[in-house]
């Protein structure tokens, strides 16, 4: 559990610390590839209130894949998920107005957020993350969220 101003420190510093990353090459022959490459991904659920929630990096992988040791899955409810990306200047910026723009976004396509399901992945690709972020250019960040058609009527 942590918060939106912990995760960085907490989630992502260790898991570069604990080389995290390296271990993904078990799960390798298993991730989705309906994703462009990606350093990892950061899954947030289980919200109490607004800014306390569930973390967990990591990849989607296929439903059968193993879950190596010292490694936990998380499933994600079956339906219809939107994509939506947003670019600043840096990844504060993001954070701070992510929800709010994702929603805004999700409320123009006759779709609504589903609450009942909900979970938000925040993905690190290379293209658009990673390597801007070296160059000191604008990055970009991927988000995922469950979205369900809006009844009209």
């Amino acid at each position: 559990m942590t918060s939106f101003q912990k995760a960085g420190e907490e989630c992502w510093g260790v898991a570069f610390n604990e080389n995290l990353f390296d271990r993904f090459s078990e799960i390798e022959k298993w991730i989705c590839k309906d994703i462009d490459d990606y350093i990892g991904l950061g899954h947030m659920s289980n919200f109490v209130g607004k800014d306390n929630f569930q973390y967990i990096i990591g990849k989607f992988v296929e439903l059968d894949a193993p879950v190596p040791e010292k490694m936990y899955a998380e499933n994600t409810s079956p339906g219809t998920v939107a994509k939506i990306w947003i670019e600043a200047d840096n990844l504060n910026d993001i954070i701070d107005f992510g929800y709010f723009i994702c929603s805004e976004a999700i409320e123009k396509t006759g779709y609504k957020i589903d609450h009942e399901n909900f979970y938000w992945c925040d993905i690190y690709t290379y293209d658009r993350y990673c390597t801007p972020l070296e160059k000191g250019q604008k990055v970009i960040l991927d988000y995922l969220l469950p979205v369900i058609k809006e009844k009209i009527g």
